[in-house]
C-alpha cells in the first residue's frame, strides 16, 4: 500500500505535468453521459462492469451558501435503470459550517425509483482514497478503500446489469436522467490516477471526455496519461 501511494505521487508531480488540454472532446464511436454532467471521462460500452480509480481529497472552502454537493470517483449504470457508484461527496452544508467529506455508495433502482445513499466513512483532505463500483446480479457493490488509513468498507445494493462506466466528477446519481450540477464546491484540482474498467487502463476503451459545467464554474479534465490510466480535473 506504501508503495501504491508514492506512485501517485509521481503522477501527480510529474506524469501529468506534461499533459496538454483540449483532448476531453468526445472521441468517435463513444457513447456520452449527457453534456455537462461528468468532468472526466464515460466508457459508453454496455458491457462494462466494474470501475475503480483513486485520488487525493481536495480541500474545499465553503464561502457561498447552498452550494450543491459533488461526487467524485466512479460510477456504472445499465440501460435498464440502475446504476451503482463508489465516490466521496464534497459538500458545503451552509456558508459558515466547515466542510463534509463523506466516502459513500449509493444505488439507484429503477423498479423502486429510489436511491439509496450509504455513508461509509468520513475522510480529509490529503488522504488517498480508491473507489471501486461493480454491477452483478444478485447484488452490486461501492467499495471505498482508504489507502491513507488502510480502512476499507463496502456497501451492498442489489442487482444491476452490466452498462456504461463513468470515472471522475458528477452530481447525479442517475444516469437514466442525469441533469448538469447547478453549482459546486469549489477545489483547485484533483488527480485521478489508476483509473481502471473491467481491470483494463481506461483508454483501452476509447472513453468519451467532457466537461462539467454549472452556474459559474466548470470542470475540465486534461488528456490522459501515456498509460491511459490518469488525469487532473481543474475548477475555474
Amino acid at each position: 500500500m506504501r508503495t501504491w501511494v508514492a506512485r501517485v505521487a509521481v503522477i501527480g508531480a510529474a506524469g501529468l505535468a506534461v499533459l496538454t488540454l483540449g483532448a476531453y472532446a468526445l472521441l468517435a464511436g463513444a457513447v456520452a453521459s449527457p453534456s455537462g454532467t461528468v468532468a472526466g471521462y464515460t466508457v459508453g460500452s454496455a458491457a462494462t462492469g466494474r470501475a475503480r480509480v483513486s485520488f487525493m481529497v481536495p480541500t474545499i472552502p465553503c464561502g457561498l451558501p447552498e452550494v450543491s454537493p459533488i461526487l467524485a470517483g466512479v460510477s456504472v449504470w445499465d440501460r435498464g435503470g440502475n446504476d451503482v457508484g463508489a465516490v466521496v461527496r464534497l459538500s458545503c452544508i451552509t456558508s459558515i459550517a466547515p466542510p463534509r467529506y463523506t466516502a459513500e455508495g449509493f444505488y439507484y433502482s429503477s423498479a423502486a425509483g429510489t436511491v439509496t445513499v450509504t455513508p461509509l466513512m468520513t475522510v480529509t483532505p490529503g488522504q488517498i482514497v480508491v473507489t471501486t463500483a461493480v454491477v452483478g446480479s444478485p447484488s452490486s457493490t461501492a467499495v471505498i478503500d482508504d489507502a491513507t488509513t488502510h480502512v476499507v468498507k463496502t456497501a451492498t445494493y442489489g442487482a444491476s446489469g452490466f452498462g456504461p462506466s463513468i470515472v471522475g466528477m458528477f452530481c447525479s446519481t442517475n444516469w437514466n436522467a442525469a441533469v448538469p450540477c447547478a453549482s459546486s464546491p469549489r477545489f483547485k484540482d484533483i488527480v485521478f490516477a489508476g483509473a481502471l474498467v473491467d481491470g483494463k487502463p481506461l483508454a483501452s476503451f476509447a472513453p468519451a471526455g467532457s466537461r462539467l459545467a454549472g452556474v459559474g464554474f466548470t470542470v475540465t479534465p486534461s488528456a490522459l496519461n501515456a498509460a491511459g490510466r490518469a488525469f487532473r480535473d481543474t475548477y475555474r
